[in-house]
């Protein structure tokens, strides 16, 4: 795509993002012929932005007057909607909740949401509801579907003891056992059980029939960077289900990790890294990702310093230890330094006083002394040296200062 630019050299187009390009900051750059370019950031999110110079705000206060049923499920299990026999519709939606409840009442934590309007619902019939996403439900807790709407035309089928069933064309002469008590309420906070009437309803429960799923995230490019780390929302139910992020290095390597785990490069990657999840799934429950999972890259510096807060020294006589805990693989270094607080002081190298004494796992005790000290504040200061193979880790950093007359 050629763009020129105008008599001021401001250019101005735009484009399509690809498909299969994952969310977050992305690196947009223009070359020009005769050799300008220029590049910025580009952070998308799926959302848009607007900037509103007046806004008028419209509040709706709407007092609903819902009916509810409990019910318990035999088995854990994913339900992605419910059905209801709808015998009339009103002008207004039809909102159906699942809700925990609290000493067997319907409580206010909503677990699953899902509305049809006015247009989408057949009178004398079955609708579905579906939520956006299913909802896992556990065996032997009591959970209860709110149904409520705006108006007072709008009704549902209920099943009362006693009373003839027009679906089964039969007397209605018992209950389900994992079926509970339908409540009314005027306010939807104070409810009233009725004990011989259940709203006639149909939970969809999901039923999974592969038990992996490969979903592929896109693309990002790398340009020599050694770290990444996947930021991703899965939601794994049981032992059975499972989530993994497999990348696809440039050079054909594929490295399996999960979410909020770190992958170090070795060497560093430059060019483009595919990014698959892997999903497992049992029969009755599937794990579940939801837009928004990024990989952040990073570069690891070769130099890095530390800088402690000053504390009081003796400004007479004194000695400075310092203490820490390092793990430094070969080709990794640490040097130490101190300084007082005044004009003019400058970072003096300390030396280390003896060996360094094995703590486990490749840790290793460090000791640093300055003698004669004569500063009447300190500071520390740890400069790190490594490579991307070889990092330096420390720990447990302390400091004394002590008489040294």
């Amino acid at each position: 795509m050629a763009l020129t630019a105008n008599q001021q050299g401001v250019v101005t187009g735009k484009f399509r993002i690809p498909p299969n390009v994952s969310s977050g900051s992305k690196r947009v750059e223009f070359k020009g012929s005769g050799g300008s370019h220029g590049s910025a950031s580009f952070f998308g999110q799926g959302t848009a932005v607007e900037n509103v110079m007046q806004r008028v705000i419209n509040t709706t206060t709407r007092y609903y007057d819902p009916i509810a049923q409990t019910f318990y499920i035999d088995s854990m299990r994913q339900i992605a909607g419910i059905d209801l026999y709808v015998e009339s519709k009103g002008t207004t939606p039809i909102v159906v909740h699942i809700r925990d409840t609290s000493n067997g009442y319907p409580a206010q934590t909503i677990i699953a949401e899902a509305s049809l309007e006015p247009g989408a619902i057949n009178a004398g019939a079955w609708n579905r509801w579906l939520f956006p996403t299913p909802v896992t439900l556990v065996p032997s807790v009591e959970y209860c579907i709110v149904v409520m709407c705006d108006d007072a035309v709008a009704a549902v089928g209920i099943a009362e003891l006693g009373k003839w069933s027009l679906s089964s064309q039969s007397w209605v002469t018992g209950q389900p056992a994992n079926v509970g008590v339908m409540f009314s309420s005027s306010n939807n906070s104070t409810w009233t059980a009725h004990q011989d009437r259940d709203i006639a309803f149909r939970l969809l429960a999901a039923k999974y029939t592969q038990t992996q799923r490969v979903v592929d995230l896109g693309t990002i490019t790398a340009s020599g960077h050694t770290d990444a780390l996947v930021l991703s929302a899965p939601d794994t139910p049981t032992s059975a289900t499972s989530f993994s992020i497999s990348l696809e290095l440039p050079d054909g390597q594929v490295i399996t990790t999960g979410d909020s785990q770190k992958v170090t490069f070795i060497p560093a990657v430059t060019g483009q890294i595919g990014i698959k999840a892997r999903l497992t799934a049992d029969q009755n429950v599937s794990t579940t990702i939801f837009p928004g999972t990024v990989l952040a890259l990073g570069t690891v510096q070769t130099t890095a310093d530390y800088v402690s807060r000053a504390f009081p020294a003796d400004a007479a006589s004194s000695a400075v230890t310092i203490i820490f805990d390092a793990h430094l693989p070969s080709g990794a270094t640490v040097n130490v330094f101190v300084s007082g607080t005044g004009p003019g002081d400058t970072w003096q190298a300390v030396s280390q006083l003896g060996p360094a004494v094995p703590v486990g796992d490749g840790v290793y005790e460090f000791t640093y002394r300055m003698l004669r000290f004569n500063k009447a504040n300190c500071r520390i200061k740890l400069v790190l040296n490594g490579t991307n193979a070889a990092r330096p880790i420390l720990r447990n950093l302390r400091a004394s200062v002590t008489d040294d007359r």
